[in-house]
């Protein structure tokens, strides 16, 4: 029987060596592919952007969280590159707007950024490991689920193809 200070030590080890698998916020977070996605409420920080009929790619990030930040290059191409393809990138934080705002003076983003109003989205799908990215398709299931730098150009034509194609009858 090992003592509960070197349990705890072995414990942290373990997760250590987890976190750096991808799968680990997968592990943490409670996201189901084929879930729909829950009913929300986001207050965007700008332009709302137009959803319905679109493939949903959603960020969860927060302005203290320097891997969310190092995602967000990576996600501006995406929608730079995919948002003709009827792909919506929406970066979604529960942190305060006047935080938000703070930030975006400083560091604008070009794709929508919203406030989680109430934690609601975070609580539902029980968010509690960021950065956090799901891709939700146009029947408003959820598709895809794991860290930002994941998403490929290879993962991301194959998601709006099967998406494309789910739709024709």
């Amino acid at each position: 029987m090992c003592s509960p200070r070197k349990f705890l030590a072995l414990l942290l080890s373990v997760l250590g060596a987890a976190r750096a698998f991808a799968g680990f916020t997968d592990f943490v977070n409670g996201v189901r592919l084929g879930q729909e996605l829950p009913a929300h409420e986001f207050a965007y920080l700008g332009a709302s952007p137009e959803t319905k009929g679109k493939v949903l790619l959603i960020d969860f990030w927060a302005t203290w969280c320097a891997p969310c930040l190092e995602a967000m290059p990576e996600l501006a191409k995406i929608h730079a590159d995919y948002g003709a393809r009827g792909l919506v990138v929406v970066s979604v934080t529960k942190e305060p707007a006047g935080t938000v705002e703070a930030f975006l003076k400083r560091q604008p983003l070009s794709q929508a950024v919203a406030l989680d109003t109430g934690g609601k989205l975070h609580g539902a799908l029980r968010i509690k490991a960021i950065p956090y990215a799901i891709v939700v398709d146009r029947r408003n299931k959820i598709v895809w689920r794991g860290q930002p730098s994941a998403l490929t150009a290879k993962v991301l034509d194959a998601l709006l193809k099967t998406d494309a194609l789910a739709g024709v009858k």
